[in-house]
This record gives C-alpha cells, structure tokens and sequence, in this order.
C-alpha cells in the first residue's frame, strides 16, 4: 500500500512540473537585418542587379519605387526610364520583426568615353606647312600642342605652320562636358620629303685589310624608307643590360712592355689611342692580375713568405712588384680615362694559405678563408690610395684548371660558395667595399658551377654575377645563367689569339659572332680580350702560353707597334658604345642570313648599331629606328660601326 501511495505521489509531482512548464526562460530572436548591393548592366543601363545582404530574415520585400515589387532574394530589374528612385527592402524575421534598408539610385545613360586622335597631311608645296584633322569623340573642347612652343590652338581642324625643319611631338587633349580628358600624342617629321633630317657616322673594317677602323661617309638619314632592301628594324622601348665597357687584360707582361719598352711620349701616344674615346678607341674596361699570372715577369704574390712561415695578420701585405710597371702604368691610364673599370682576378693566393704550400694548385685552406678575404679587402683599399678604383674582383682565375706550370689554383663550386657567403662578402661588407664580386671566371662548357652558387641565399647576396670565357663551350651558356637567376649579371672576362690563327678576316668574323656581337647578344655587359700588348716573340710568358696574340703587338727592340684584328674588334664596340649603354632590340629580317646585329642606346642618346656580314658577298640592307631611315651596303668579311 505504501508503495502504490508513494507511486501516485511521484506522478502527482511529475504531472505539476509538466503543467508549469521549464524554468529555463527562451532564447530572444537573432535580430533581422536589411540589406543590399547593386550592379548596373553594361549593355542596359536601365537594367539593376540587386543581391541581397540581409540576415536572420524569413522574408524578403522589394520595392523598386517605380511602383513594382518583388519578393526575390536577388532580383534583376528593369527601370522604367531614366530618373531618381528610391528602391526599399524590407526583411521579415520568423517572429515578425522587421527592418527596412532603402538606397537611392540614379538610372542614366552614361557619358560615352572621350576620345583623341587626329590625322595630319604635309602641304605638297611648303613641308613646313601641316593640315590636321581632329578624329576625336565625344569631346567638348579641344587643345593642340605643336610642340615647338607656339601656342594653344583650341581649333577642331588646324593648320600649322612649323618653324624650321625637325621631328615635334604634337599632343591633342580633348575635354568631355564631364570634365573627363583623353591625351593623344605623335612624332610629326617636318621634313622635305626627299630631304634628309640627320646624319649617321660609318665606320667600316674589312677582312682584307683594306679599312682598318676607318671613317666613311656620313648616310643620310631621311624620314620615310623608299627602298625595298632587307629592313632591321630598331626599337629603343625594348630593352635588355646595361653595358659595363670592352677591353682587356692589363697583365704584368703587357704592363712591362708599355712602360718599359716605350719612352714617354710613345707610351702616351699609345695609351691615347687606346683608352681616349675621342682621338682613340676608348677602351673602357680593363681586368687586371691579382698577383702573377701566366703572363708576368715572376711567380709572386703580394703577401709571400718563407716555407712554413705564415703572416695572418698581413703585415708584410705589398704591391711593391706592381710598383714596377703595373699601377705607373695604370696612373696614366686613369688620367687619360678616369672612369674606367677595373676588373681584378687572382691566379694564386700566397702559398702558405695553400694546402698545397705552392703557388701552383693546391686549394686554399679553409682556415685561411678569412685571411684570404682581409688580402683582397687590403689590394682593394692600397690601390685606392694609389688612385686606382677596383671595380669588381673574381675569387679564382679558372678555378677549374689547376695543373698548370704557372701560378693556379683549385675551387670547386662548395668552396667558392663557402668563401664568399662565410668570408669574402662579409669582409667587403665590413670594409664598406662596393666593389662587385663576381664568380665562376672560367669556361662556357660548365653553367652550374655558376648558377649552384646563384642558387644559395646566403652566398648571392654578396654576388653581383658571373664571369665567362671562351676556351670551351658555346655563347649561349650566358643565357642559360640568365634565364636561372635574370637579377644577376654576366660579363665576358677573357679569350686570346694566337699564332694559330692568322686569318686577319677569320679572326675578325670570329670574334664579332662568338665575343663582341656573341656575348653582348646573350647579356653580357662586358667584352674582354687576354693580353692589351705582347712583344713580336708572343711575350713576356711565365710558363704559359707560348704563342698568344696581344691587343697590339709591341717590338721590344725598337718599341713600333702593331695594331693586331683585337684592336679592331674592340674598336668597333668601345669607341661608340659608351659605359651606361643600353642594347636595344633588333629584328632583323631572314633574308640578311650570315648577318650579326646588336644595337646600344647611349646614355646622351645617341644609338650605335654594330653589323657584321659573315658571308663572302654584299650585304645591302636598310635601318629604321622610329621615324629614322637609312641604308648601307657592307661588304663580305667586314664589319661595320653605324651611330646616329
């Protein structure tokens, strides 16, 4: 019985809490909110994309304010007509709040775009004289500028009359009702046009010996092309690397013979003709011997010790054997062409940073690496102080050839890596040195060495670019280093001639295809020859060469000098293609095949185009670079400087 009581207590209970429902009070309603974007139609302006933004909403309710409605999430309307309307939305939430969100919207038919252009006729009898017609759109005003500092001609179809011959940059601004403008602008030539408007300087070389870097005739440059010659085609907008300059190696053999083989007024003579730009052929760019090399008068560095002595805090550091001939010569160099760049390479550190203890192979020792980089922070800073700037430096001469009779050395892609990110680029960051570090400095056959170094963080960021030579491989390898790391530079640093090759037309259509044309084609902003001068016994030589080719060749008997196929093929380049040039692109047409073409953009604007016809047989072609036009004929084997 108590059980049963006690049971009917409990659903007592249970039937009391039911009726009076939960204590837990009810969540309020999220709060409904209006909203919404619009986008006019690009064909229909009187067509509106309306898209909704409300939120916590049961339903929506348009109001266009054209006395139509619509209950669409996202409705496209079309209005009436053109006018102010004030479309509505209402947003219901499902316990039948509301909120309203209205946005005034102006339906127009937009202003048409202006537009500004213009077409122009020369008068037939007074070139002076030019009709222009105005092709603009949907303007209200119109102001011409000619360009010759006449003034503001706010006529629709004027006509002008030019002061004197030329090229005039004539802009047409037109001005809608809306206050919006257009600018149209072109080059007008006002020229007879059977005149010339300016003249282009020719010089010409030719294998047969005939023209040495001689001048021509001036071209006339006229306005129009009336030829039907092969066209190349100039373009100044498109545009690749800045040129550094072309040149040699001033090595201690080359040194030797200008400064001691020469008296004074025949070393001046010969320096002026080789590195004064207006009574020479303005070398610009020399790379220079950091220590011996193959071509010195001795083995030598310029921190060398007695067997197993070592000197790591560089106190007997000297450029006493540069004193000889090296740096006296440079001195006059640089007074003769102060901002000429100077490129040092070593052949060999002191033996005793060596593992090898000789100047000849081995590899530095690791020990030394920051020794070795206070050595070239300290050559750097002692030739300031002689006036001499160093430009850039390469850590290693052909740091894989290292079996050689005369000073050399082994460094391998890791080592160099290693050298410059632990030990070089940071002492030249130390010292505040600018001078440019540049790697590899050995043949076209190998692209990683160059472009694995390129590809550390740590290392690149003290590097500037990589340096080339030509005793193996092909030009195009510059490229293939461009293209992996295109923020980084390349430079052309040495190729030699020699008694194995005597054809003067050879040579010189060799050397403009594979270094001057070659390189500068696949981005190289230098172009440097072995040695400036050797004697008639293809001399001095220090266990290298025996047969190399200099710039020149100096007799150092009687002191006359030859002009050797070098010196024309650097002419042709350093003379008019002037330090801060820029090569400039070309096309030229399928029909001058056999032809070499590269073309510069100096820093005072004037353009120098080299062509070289590879072939036996004249090559006849016009030149167009924007409103200028030229034509020339080059013969076979020759090669041919244009400026303009």
């Amino acid at each position: 019985m108590k059980n049963i009581l006690r049971l009917g207590l409990s659903f007592l209970l249970l039937l009391i809490v039911a009726q009076s429902g939960s204590c837990k009070k009810d969540s309020p309603e999220p709060k409904v909110v209006a909203g919404f974007t619009y986008l006019w139609n690009t064909t229909d302006y009187r067509i509106v994309s309306f898209k909704s933004t409300a939120e916590n909403y049961k339903s929506l309710s348009w109001n266009f304010g054209d006395n139509t409605t619509s209950a669409e999430i996202n409705p496209v309307h079309i209005f009436p007509a053109a006018g102010d309307f004030t479309v509505t939305l209402t947003a219901t939430s499902p316990g039948g709040v509301t909120d309203v969100y209205g946005a005034d919207i102006t339906i127009k038919n937009p202003d048409p775009v202006v537009i500004a252009s213009f077409s122009y006729v020369v008068d037939g009898s007074d070139y002076l004289k030019v009709s222009f017609t105005s092709t603009a759109q949907n303007y209200e005003t119109l102001a011409w500028n000619f360009g010759d500092n006449s003034s503001v001609s706010t006529e629709i179809n004027p006509v002008h009359i030019f002061p004197a011959i030329g090229v005039y940059t004539v802009v047409l601004t037109a001005t809608s009702t809306d206050g919006d403008t257009d600018v149209y602008s072109k080059d007008i030539v006002v020229a007879d046009p059977n005149g010339e408007i300016g003249k282009a300087m020719v010089w010409l070389t030719k294998g047969n010996k005939t023209k040495l870097f001689s001048k021509e005739a001036d071209l006339s440059i006229m306005p129009t092309n009336t030829t039907s010659y092969p066209l190349i085609s100039v373009d100044t907008s498109a545009t690749y690397q800045t040129i550094e300059g072309f040149g040699a190696a001033l090595t201690g053999s080359s040194a030797y013979l200008l400064n001691q083989k020469l008296d004074a007024t025949a070393r001046t003579a010969a320096l002026n003709d080789l590195f004064n730009p207006e009574e020479g052929i303005g070398i610009s760019y020399l790379r220079l011997t950091i220590g011996a090399s193959d071509f010195s008068l001795s083995d030598f560095t310029y921190n060398d010790m007695p067997a197993g002595q070592t000197d790591y805090l560089l106190e007997n550091f000297s450029l006493l054997k540069d004193q000889d001939n090296v740096i006296p010569v440079l001195k006059e160099i640089v007074q003769i062409s102060p901002d000429i760049n100077l490129m040092g390479s070593p052949w060999s550190p002191p033996a005793w940073m060596k593992t090898n203890g000789n100047l000849k192979g081995g590899k530095l020792k690791p020990v030394c690496y920051d020794v070795y980089a206070d050595y070239f922070v300290k050559y750097i800073q002692q030739m300031q102080n002689e006036g001499i700037a160093i430009s850039a430096v390469t850590p290693q001469n052909e740091p894989l050839f290292y079996t050689a009779g005369y000073p050399c050395m082994e460094m391998q892609p890791a080592d160099q890596l290693n050298f410059i990110k632990s030990s070089l680029g940071p002492k030249f960051s130390a010292a505040g040195l600018s001078t440019k570090i540049i790697i590899y400095d050995h043949n076209w056959d190998n692209t990683n060495y160059a472009i694995s170094i390129l590809n550390d963080p740590g290392a690149r960021a003290f590097i500037a670019g990589s340096a080339f030579h030509a005793y193996a491989g092909e030009v195009s390898a510059m490229t293939t280093v461009h293209n992996a790391h295109p923020d980084k530079s390349l430079y052309f640093t040495e190729i030699s001639g020699g008694a194995w090759a005597n054809d003067f037309a050879g040579n010189l259509m060799w050397n403009m295809k594979n270094i001057f044309i070659g390189t500068t084609e696949n981005w190289s902003k230098t172009a440097l020859l072995w040695n400036l001068a050797l004697d008639q016994n293809h001399g001095p030589t220090n266990n290298g060469c025996a047969d190399c080719r200099g710039v020149v060749t100096i007799n150092n008997s009687n002191g006359t000098i030859i002009k050797n196929e070098e010196y024309y093929s650097i002419a042709h380049f350093s003379k008019y293609v002037r330090p801060g040039a820029i090569r400039i692109s070309t096309v030229v047409p399928q029909s001058l095949s056999n032809t070499g073409v590269v073309a510069f953009q100096n820093p005072d604007g004037t353009k120098a185009m080299v062509v070289s016809n590879y072939s036996n047989n004249v090559k006849t072609f016009s030149v167009k670079q924007g409103i200028r036009n030229f034509s020339y004929s080059l013969t076979g084997q020759s090669v041919v400087t244009l400026v303009w």
